[in-house]
């Protein structure tokens, strides 16, 4: 009986078996299927195409050939909207999954513009206080932003006048924490812009400054501008030790800050990107192929770098529980993915660590919950002296003063008996 039985089943079997075989050849298939990515950066910033392919690179190794991730990179000119646009439209024709923005306002804008009307997510770099579907924006939102300087004028007790200095419009969201401190009980403070389109000459603004008497200066500005503004305002006698300074850029240690180092002037700062961090030095090493990536006391490692990379890890985090086949899109057409969305909520519903701390999202998609160094510019340096977090707000831990042994050869202190002969 049981040799009929299995007589009965035979003929069923193999063509089940058979079936699976397809069906588990075809599942292979569809995930070896290169996972096409695309990247617009301006052609100024060569090293952003380089993170991104080392971006591309790493979340392929840590899928152990689950995914295949494939980058394609333009490079426009910074700020070039109309070329922007061209080479999108060419970019949409390839399959992509998404794309990720250049880092100047109006060629980004352009860019988001399309993908919002395609749904194909964009993922932004940038600091933007507005943002839009299908976007997913790794950069810490400035509501929290204007936290963060409220919280550093109030734990430096600059209790009594200070000065906000901001470079355009786009950055008043940033100081508006700082404004609501203003009344009867608050300390006096004076608004004003350095960016007045004089072809960046900022010396006035910079000499009313220094002739009203304050002292305390909270700067936000681009790090197109930053460098000159700090230039200037050295030339016009506001880089000693009189003068103190808190500056709202994440980027502020990329500058080149060995002119000022040495002026005793009291510059503190903030970053997202910590070069203290294992991997963040990991990734400078095998970007800039040295053992020593820091120059003039400075990371080379941009904010807009560091979140491409934590922006593909996520990207390849999220493919790991769905997988949607892309389509080719065509900029004159009506055309959409109808994935898009639905890709950019499962991102933001994801969470991990990067280059840039533990990357996640609120209720809105926003990114508010973040940490943040808060750092200052010494003589032998930039050094860390607390931190930043949305729960406890700044928590200052300012090391030692370090103990410098007097070289014996040194004149100071020294008294001479001088001798001369007429």
């Amino acid at each position: 009986m049981a040799q009929l039985v299995c007589q009965h089943y035979l003929p069923h079997f193999i063509p089940s078996t058979i079936l699976f075989l397809i069906v588990f050849n075809l599942m292979q298939t569809l995930v070896a299927q290169k996972t096409n990515v695309g990247l617009i950066y301006e052609n100024t910033n060569p090293d952003m195409e380089k993170i991104f392919e080392m971006a591309i690179a790493k979340a392929n190794e840590n899928s152990d050939g689950a995914l295949q991730l494939n980058g394609i990179s333009v490079a426009i000119e910074p700020g070039n909207a109309f070329e922007t646009s061209k080479k999108l439209c060419k970019m949409l024709k390839q399959n992509l999954v998404a794309v990720f923005g250049p880092t100047s306002n109006m060629a980004a804008k352009h860019a988001m513009s399309i993908c919002d009307a395609k749904e194909l997510p964009f993922i932004d770099t940038r600091w933007d206080f507005g943002i839009q579907m299908p976007t997913v924006n790794l950069y810490p939102h400035a509501s929290k932003l204007a936290l963060v300087l409220k919280d550093l004028v109030m734990a430096l007790e600059w209790s009594d006048t200070f000065t906000i200095i901001y470079e355009t419009g786009e950055y008043l969201p940033m100081v508006n924490e700082l404004l609501q401190m203003y009344g009867p009980a608050g300390p006096t403070i004076t608004v004003r812009r350095y960016e007045l389109d004089l072809n960046g000459d900022y010396r006035n603004v910079l000499r009313r400054i220094k002739n009203s008497g304050d002292y305390s200066f909270v700067v936000v500005g681009s790090m197109e501008t930053l460098p000159e503004f700090f230039k200037q305002a050295q030339q016009v006698g506001l880089m000693t030790s009189d003068y103190r300074y808190i500056i709202g850029n994440l980027d502020f240690q990329t500058m080149d800050l060995e002119p000022f180092q040495h002026g005793d002037t009291n510059i503190t700062g903030i970053r997202l990107v910590s070069p203290d961090m294992e991997n963040v030095l990991e990734a400078l090493k095998a970007l800039y192929e040295t053992d020593d990536p820091f120059q003039n006391v400075s990371c080379p490692l941009t904010t807009s770098m560091a979140l491409v990379y934590d922006g593909v890890q996520l990207l390849a985090e999220t493919f790991k529980h769905v997988m949607f086949r892309a389509v080719p899109l065509n900029c004159y057409d009506a055309s959409s993915w109808d994935k898009g969305y639905t890709l950019v909520n499962y991102m933001k519903s994801l969470s991990l660590n990067g280059l840039t701390g533990e990357v996640k999202f609120d209720y809105e998609g926003l990114r508010t919950d973040f940490q943040l160094d808060v750092i200052e510019l010494t003589m032998s340096g930039m050094q860390k002296i607390g931190e930043w977090k949305t729960e406890d707000g700044f928590i200052a831990n300012r090391p030692p003063p370090k103990v410098v042994e007097q070289d014996q050869r040194s004149l100071v202190n020294k008294s001479f008996i001088v001798i001369t002969a007429i």
